[in-house]
């Protein structure tokens, strides 16, 4: 995975911010909440007027819908789904009373859509809302496997693995596995890349384990990615992105390029499936998506906080939660978006 240099990175991204004169104010059109820089092809499709309360995750459940929650008391799941003349999102879907928190992951599948809150992991689909509830607490990531039915995750203290007894009936879902966390302190991250050779990534506030290795860390590393060729890693805490490579011997380390790049408050990251772009947010409202295969970055300005970044799986669209329940689509030059943007306004019962 190419990756611009940590100098690179920090003149684009705080010289086009300092040249910024936006304020923190409403979010009444999509002109006034999103200013582009002129270097970039990435452009506003719409926003979405979505949430109470910040987005707390987003992901896409196909190249045309995706789910979004947020960290709110109504706990709803909503499913944006693409109009294949206007080319833009409408919720087509939504989903109630999951939770009795805030929900704060989601992960989409092929058959079910996992959410949850603090205490619990809900299971949904189309047929059932929720099909299933286990109680699980304080997840930080999870991920359906390659059959879409058997549901992985890490909380803060170990990885658990959820199977149905019967695949026909969603409403059977069970813990089926638990282990303990194999590294000390409370997980804060994961990552997993799956396939012939998978590779799990777990980090705690002090400590960072890739496969076999273990890496010391000044604080815990959330949002964990891998490379599409499973040789880099990344992540961010504490107003720093962190990068690590893959040596020749299979031990991990960090990136003897640039291993870090400050970035204050970074809130998030993402990178697309292909790793064509990696997209970082901040909690002041600024967007960089870089170029990791031609070179080259665009930052987007906000007048609300990144909290989620999510590119689709076909790298044509990106989707950002903000901390006003905002949620916003972004699109590459592959995909044509209609020659307007809008803001939409839902309404949930």
């Amino acid at each position: 995975m190419k990756t611009m240099s940590a100098k690179a990175v920090m003149m684009s991204l705080f010289a086009l911010a300092g040249a910024s004169n936006m304020s923190n104010g409403s979010n009444e059109s999509s002109s006034m909440l999103w200013n582009f820089s002129a270097a970039g092809n990435w452009s506003l499709l719409q926003t979405i007027d979505a949430h109470e309360g910040p987005v707390s995750d987003v992901a896409f459940t196909s190249a045309d819908e995706f789910v979004s929650v947020a960290d709110d008391d109504d706990g709803d799941l909503l499913l944006h789904s693409q109009n294949e003349f206007s080319g833009e999102y409408v919720v087509d879907q939504s989903l109630s009373d999951l939770h009795e928190g805030s929900t704060r992951v989601i992960a989409a599948g092929a058959n079910f859509v996992a959410t949850a809150d603090d205490a619990t992991i809900a299971i949904s689909s189309e047929a059932c809302s929720p099909c299933a509830t286990l109680d699980v607490p304080a997840v930080v990531t999870m991920w359906w496997d390659e059959s879409g039915y058997a549901l992985m995750a890490f909380n803060e203290s170990g990885a658990i693995a959820m199977m149905p007894s019967d695949p026909t009936s969603p409403s059977t879902y069970a813990v089926t596995i638990y282990m303990a966390s194999p590294i000390p302190g409370t997980i804060t991250g994961s990552a997993v890349r799956m396939g012939d050779d998978s590779i799990t990534a777990v980090a705690t506030e002090t400590q960072l384990m890739v496969g076999d290795s273990i890496l010391n860390t000044s604080c815990g590393l959330r949002s964990l990615s891998f490379s599409p060729e499973g040789d880099k890693l990344f992540g961010f805490c504490d107003d720093y992105v962190y990068y690590f490579e893959k040596g020749t011997d299979g031990e991990w380390a960090p990136d003897s390029g640039d291993a870090s790049e400050q970035i204050a408050g970074v809130s998030a990251t993402a990178l697309s499936s292909k790793g064509s772009f990696m997209a970082i947010g901040t909690s002041s409202g600024q967007l960089m998506v870089s170029d990791l295969k031609n070179g080259g970055s665009q930052l987007i300005l906000s007048s609300n906080g990144v909290t989620t970044l999510e590119f689709s799986m076909d790298e044509k669209t990106l989707v950002v939660g903000d901390d006003t329940g905002m949620v916003s689509v972004m699109v590459n030059p592959s995909h044509m978006p209609p020659t307007t943007t809008t803001t939409t306004t839902t309404t949930t019962t």
